[in-house]
């Protein structure tokens, strides 16, 4: 799949709106669809799907401009690869990627529709759920309200969560759950009802019919359930005890990691025309620093990924993930000088693999919390 270009006709049809229409008149198709795209003076200008409106969260009177929570992922066309696509809609937590031809918007490749080709090659018929699967457990106490739950979302950049009850999965909630349930409060609502969304419980929306997986189901079984069932996320069971979850990011992850051959250690996005010739360079700073990182007791690193953001001038930002047997160490710096900033990127995510500081988040003050399998 590295040089299998992503065929035209598996290219949908996606909703455009203007970059500065009202939130609240998106936001109704991004509940019904992978995400919409931004264009500006017919140009594009990004997306918003549901991980944008995990970032802002405020459910109600989303009367701002859409372009203020929208991302830019990268623009794909007859020349991209599907694994180069599966890497950035991996890399850009993106459930959608515009498509262009001939400087215009035709359409995106959606999520589910890499998922069937994932299948059709049979790329993880050989793999079970227990290989992929994330553990610990991010869940929201059954009786925990839905301000907790939209706080817990937010910390940890998710969309759904496990609804457990004396350490039993009982239901489940997703960010779509709260936003259907926030528009039956009419725009005009006196403040005291529109209150009411953030202090009711999370039981009186959650779904109660939770589809899960045993963890030694088939990766291509878990495929079809997020295919068929149009979700993002499977609990994973062992008997009736929640072990793990399993979500489509899990599944592009592993897609990207079997694709790649064995000495590569990085991946990286962002490179443009001024940064391209320093290639080189970021993929031995940021190998360096993963076999360094080997030498630590307890971590097993499996590969990094670097995303680079040129700013004005000679400024960029960089964000340097680390993905291990146990979890992703994430830190990110901005300054002068492409070289510089990327080595004090890394700097910090070597410090924070050495004092283990984000192997596992733990709020013990947040009733949404790691459960501990």
């Amino acid at each position: 799949m590295e040089h299998i270009p992503v065929p035209e006709e598996l290219i949908e049809e996606a909703k455009i709106f203007q970059h500065d229409t009202p939130l609240v008149k998106v936001i109704p198709t991004i509940t019904k669809e992978e995400g919409v795209i931004l264009t500006k003076d017919n140009k594009y200008f990004g997306i918003v799907d549901k991980r944008c409106l995990v970032k802002s969260l405020n459910l109600v009177n989303e009367n701002q401009a859409s372009f203020k929570i929208a991302k830019r992922v990268p623009l794909i066309n007859s020349s991209t690869s599907i694994m180069h696509a599966t890497e950035y809609m991996y890399l850009n937590k993106s459930r959608l990627l515009p498509y262009e031809r001939d400087t215009i918007i035709k359409g995106a490749l959606k999520r589910n529709t890499l998922l069937r080709i994932f299948l059709s090659e049979h790329l993880l018929s050989a793999f079970k759920v227990n290989d992929f699967m994330t553990t610990p457990v991010i869940g929201i106490d059954v009786n925990a309200t839905l301000a907790q739950a939209k706080a817990t979302m937010k910390n940890y950049n998710i969309v759904t969560l496990p609804v457990i009850n004396q350490d039993r999965l009982v239901g489940i909630i997703t960010l779509t759950d709260m936003l259907v349930y926030s528009s039956k409060i009419p725009e005009r609502a006196p403040p005291f009802r529109k209150s009411d969304i953030n202090r009711a419980k999370v039981s009186d929306i959650m779904q109660s019919n939770v589809f899960t997986i045993s963890k030694n189901s088939s990766i291509d079984d878990a495929i079809r359930s997020f295919v068929e069932k149009n979700i993002s996320s499977l609990p994973v069971l062992e008997g009736n005890r929640l072990i793990g979850m399993l979500t489509v990011s899990d599944i592009l992850r592993g897609v990207i990691k079997i694709g790649r051959k064995e000495h590569e250690l990085v991946m990286i996005s962002g490179l443009d025309e001024e940064t391209e010739p320093y290639k080189e360079d970021v993929i031995k700073e940021a190998s360096d620093l993963v076999n360094n990182i080997s030498q630590l007791s307890g971590i097993e690193p499996d590969y990094v990924s670097i995303d680079i953001k040129h700013m004005k001038g000679n400024r960029f930002e960089i964000k340097a993930r680390l993905y291990t047997k146990k979890g992703v160490i994430t830190s990110s710096y901005n300054g002068f000088g492409l070289l510089e900033v990327l080595k004090e990127a890394l700097d910090r995510v070597y410090n924070m693999a050495i004092k283990e500081k984000s192997l596992l988040i733990s709020e013990k003050k947040n009733i949404g919390r790691i459960y501990e399998i």
